[in-house]
């Protein structure tokens, strides 16, 4: 019920979010796009409006510097890269996504982003399986697990399940 009231806010306020977010990108405020992220990328993701979170998503990583060397950004650079490449991903541009998506499993690597690293994981899988690259989906899915039951994630442990599932199904 909270999550709907959350959607229905964010949609009658989309154009005052728009205005802050291009503030928060042109004033290098790097926490309130984080802080923004998430629930931006549910909404959009929840909505169905795919292009509308691709255009956030863009615009905030070109803002970003490409080769920061503090962890922070990269980090958050590394979530925006997730959030972007699941909008792309949904559009149905999947070799763009794919594209993203590794730079952004790479950072989550270095830095041991667990929670977040399960999440990209899947993405991967889900790109691997849609192509029919099976035995790739499966080790991405499988790795993904590894994670989400190291951390006690429940949510991820069940997606990942489901797609190792699906995979197997499909081989």
């Amino acid at each position: 019920a909270r999550q709907t009231q959350a959607q229905a806010d964010i949609s009658q306020a989309i154009e005052d979010i728009r205005v802050a977010w291009q503030w928060a990108i042109e004033y290098q405020q790097y926490d309130i796009l984080d802080q923004a992220g998430e629930s931006l990328y549910l909404f959009f993701w929840a909505r169905n409006r795919f292009a509308e979170g691709r255009a956030f998503f863009a615009q905030a990583m070109d803002a970003m510097p490409a080769q920061d060397s503090a962890a922070e950004t990269r980090i958050l650079r590394a979530r925006l890269q997730f959030r972007l490449a699941e909008m792309i991903y949904w559009l149905g541009e999947s070799e763009d996504a794919e594209t993203i998506l590794r730079q952004c499993i790479a950072i989550k690597r270095q830095y041991q982003a667990h929670p977040e690293l399960a999440l990209a994981l899947e993405l991967q899988g889900r790109i691997f399986l849609a192509r029919g690259d099976y035995p790739s989906a499966r080790g991405c899915f499988e790795e993904s697990l590894q994670i989400a039951r190291r951390i006690g994630a429940e949510r991820e442990i069940a997606q990942a399940l489901s797609n190792l599932a699906t995979t197997i199904c499909s081989e």
